[in-house]
């Protein structure tokens, strides 16, 4: 029987003030920390068989808060927004008024195929693992991975929101 607990990375400046974050390594805001404590209090009971992290300091920094040592995964990392890397939706539907980071990727960065190969990659590599599993990621990526374990359409990943 396998457990999987998909944890968001705590507050960043840039997630607080909306802007995709992708692979700028920024840590986590004052508040950031103060969210990740109150996560490890509510989760510290839970025996976790694995950890997992994205190298992403707001993500292990949230982990190690949390009370955690994490095996650390590339894969993990959130999702490349290339040109759009630090601009708010707002900003980047000004110039492309449809655009869904689910349905449509990110010039320049990673596409819908990129994004799904490095999830399913990630998917394969804990199938054989059982117990708890935590996983500490990004909110599109995690919620891209998430899509993938339940073999949903990534598009659906809009649907399934995760808060710092």
């Amino acid at each position: 029987m396998k457990e999987v607990y998909i944890v968001r990375h705590g507050e960043t400046e840039w997630a607080r003030d909306g802007k995709h974050t992708g692979l700028t390594d920024i840590p986590l805001t004052e508040t950031g920390e103060i969210q990740a404590a109150a996560l490890g209090r509510r989760i510290e009971r839970i025996k976790f068989s694995h950890i997992f992290s994205s190298p992403l300091k707001r993500a292990k920094e949230t982990c190690t808060i949390c009370g955690f040592d994490p095996k650390i995964d590339k894969d993990l990392l959130e999702w490349d927004y290339g040109a759009y890397e630090g601009m708010t939706s707002e900003e980047i539907l000004k110039t492309m008024p449809d655009w869904k980071i689910f349905t449509h990727g990110a010039p320049g960065g990673e596409s819908i195929d990129d994004i799904i190969k490095r999830a399913d990659r990630f998917i394969k590599k804990v199938e054989g693992l059982d117990g708890k599993i935590a996983i500490f990621s990004s909110g599109h990526f995690s919620r891209a991975l998430t899509m993938r374990w339940l073999e949903i359409p990534l598009e659906n990943g809009i649907r399934f929101p995760l808060f710092t």
